[in-house]
């Protein structure tokens, strides 16, 4: 996402979607 690589991943894991 915004603050780390890792934070997208996170995101991708929680929301089930890519944040992009």
């Amino acid at each position: 996402g915004c603050h780390t690589p890792n934070e997208d991943l996170v995101q991708i894991m929680l929301n089930g979607l890519p944040s992009k």
